[in-house]
């Protein structure tokens, strides 16, 4: 019977081994809390392999700056999905308890008045040398078109907090570390 050795690459499959274990939540699916790549013309459709293997640049910069090196020269794209909304309703429950006065109790309903909402995606990627490229793009993130502007949100029984949607700006730099 073979012992185990304790040399770097046995260390590092072993190491390697066990965060294949511990990952066994990861999902390769294009929902979760935002939009991010999932609202992208071409990377909607590919579950999660945008962020390795983007199809457009906008995916390239809003999903992993480092895939901007797979864009070589000058690239531009824009893309727009829609989303149809047919109903949001969010309800929230709060209860705070105090040892000496007692508990309080909140419950609100809240309606969104948003309907279709257009998603925009934009990006631009540039080869300033053979090994560094700049990427800029546009996109909403997050925020499903809800507006609450009417209807804020009540946190904590009257901390009221107004929820609207954000466009973020976000510039990238690449360069490779080795590969063609």
């Amino acid at each position: 019977m073979g012992t185990f050795n304790k040399t770097p690459i046995a260390l590092g499959v072993a190491a390697g081994m066990a965060m294949l274990v511990a990952s066994t939540g990861a999902q390769a699916i294009s929902t979760g809390t935002d939009f991010n790549l999932s609202a992208h013309s071409a990377a909607g459709g590919m579950a999660g392999a945008a962020y390795t293997r983007p199809q457009e640049v906008s995916a390239a910069v809003a999903g992993n700056p480092a895939t901007l090196t797979q864009f070589p020269g000058v690239n531009f794209n824009f893309g727009a999905a829609i989303v149809s909304i047919t109903d949001i309703n969010v309800q929230t429950d709060t209860t705070l308890s105090t040892v000496p006065l007692g508990s309080f109790s909140a419950h609100g309903d809240h309606h969104s008045d948003a309907d279709n909402y257009i998603v925009p995606t934009l990006g631009i990627s540039l080869q300033l040398s053979p090994k560094l490229f700049v990427g800029f793009g546009l996109e909403a993130d997050a925020g499903l078109g809800a507006d609450y502007r009417d209807d804020p949100l009540e946190l904590f029984g009257g901390a009221f907090k107004d929820i609207q949607d954000q466009l973020g700006a976000i510039p990238g730099l690449a360069t490779p570390l080795d590969g063609p």
